[in-house]
């Protein structure tokens, strides 16, 4: 299980989470350690897989942005969003029924 959570300790807002791997929580880790402001993360799990989603870049200029946690390591921040415009309100859904198990994200833009 996953807990997602934004917090500007480093000066502005980072996705931070931790992990419960049935006996105990692991430490704290940012997934967006950058100079880019992220925020509003949201997380969904199937079976075997883990995503996390969440708002970064700067007002009118925001895109949608995910991380995959598989086989006990998060993988590389993906782009989900694309084009000018602001991308905010991000959601995710886990498919867990089908085979590969798919993540599911929707979000709000300026168009």
């Amino acid at each position: 299980m996953h807990l997602v959570w934004e917090d500007s300790r480093s000066g502005h807002p980072e996705v931070w989470t931790r992990r419960f791997d049935g006996a105990s929580w692991t430490p704290e880790e940012c997934l967006t350690a950058d100079d880019t402001p992220s925020a509003d993360p949201v997380v969904a799990a199937t079976y075997s897989y883990s995503a996390v989603a969440w708002v970064e870049g700067s007002p009118g200029n925001d895109q949608i942005v995910a991380r995959f946690f598989e086989a006990g390591a998060w993988g590389p921040s993906e782009l989900v969003s694309s084009g000018s415009g602001a991308a905010v309100q991000p959601s995710v859904a886990g498919d867990q029924l089908g085979w590969p198990e798919d993540f599911f994200f929707a979000w709000s833009d300026d168009r």
